[in-house]
């Protein structure tokens, strides 16, 4: 998408977060839980597909896996998540080695005795202290895979990006989940709508996936759809806030990041 030169008509449905449904729904939740709070981290989270398929997949709390092509709606919020793996990530939800919820600061596992557990040793006996600041952590710079004995020279350390959507016909945010290959386009669509000087909580967006031919991992295209009637953004705008800050506290699920966490090789690089 060119956002410079791309007409957007103005969006005509309702979002049901913003009409009588809405209160409804939230008259059901204050009854059954004793709040009216959209806790982010009890959302459903679309997961980025696996190998070999182009589809975003959710599993309800039945059991039930429910599959788009894409999601449009509109993103109130996202943030910055890591995760670090000793070993292969082994599937089922195991816990990373150390973690990160907002990007900034890292949290290793604990020992019995609750000390933390963030010495490790390179393939060549150099020792390497992790966790605590990402910014300044030596598996989060590039080309650090070879200090746990990987391929590439893409972090040791994987970032993805969390974020809550809006979908028109929901009468909740939802979340979703992007491994490190599709940070590159995202990245690229919130640059070209920044320099456009415009918000993306004020436009519908579409997160399509698609699978190339001859390829195992499915490619994230993001464009505008349109873009969201004053009235209705300043709607939006006021219960924003509050969604953000959810989005802040939701927990990292390694079992909803992927069903395969790409391979270091795969990493977006630095642009």
């Amino acid at each position: 998408m060119t956002t410079e030169t791309k007409q957007l008509q103005p969006y005509e449905g309702e979002f049901a977060i913003l009409g009588p449904e809405a209160d409804e729904y939230l008259d059901i939740l204050e009854e059954n839980t004793g709040s009216r709070k959209i806790e982010a981290g009890s959302l459903p989270v679309w997961k980025f597909p696996g190998s070999g398929n182009d589809e975003w997949v959710f599993e309800d709390e039945a059991g039930t896996r429910h599959k788009e092509k894409s999601l449009i709606g509109v993103v109130l919020g996202q943030r910055v998540e890591r995760t670090f793996y000793m070993s292969d990530y082994g599937g089922g939800g195991d816990k990373p080695d150390c973690r990160s919820n907002d990007g900034v600061n890292g949290h290793t596992l604990t020992d019995e005795t609750g000390q933390p557990i963030n010495l490790m040793f390179a393939p060549n006996g150099t020792e390497i202290v992790y966790g605590g600041a990402c910014e300044t952590c030596p598996l989060n710079q590039w080309e650090s895979a070879a200090l746990v004995g990987k391929k590439g020279n893409g972090k040791a350390c994987t970032e993805y990006r969390f974020g809550i959507i809006q979908r028109p016909d929901q009468p909740t945010p939802e979340g979703f989940r992007l491994p490190p290959t599709a940070l590159k386009a995202w990245t690229a669509f919130g640059e070209q709508v920044s320099r456009a000087r415009t918000r993306l909580s004020t436009l519908v967006i579409e997160l399509r996936l698609q699978l190339p031919k001859g390829a195992s991992t499915a490619e994230l295209y993001v464009d505008a759809v349109s873009y969201i009637p004053k009235d209705t953004s300043e709607q939006l705008k006021a219960i924003a806030p509050a969604i953000r800050r959810q989005a802040q506290l939701a927990p990292v699920n390694a079992a909803q990041v992927s069903d395969e966490p790409p391979p270091i090789e795969g990493e977006a690089q630095p642009f």
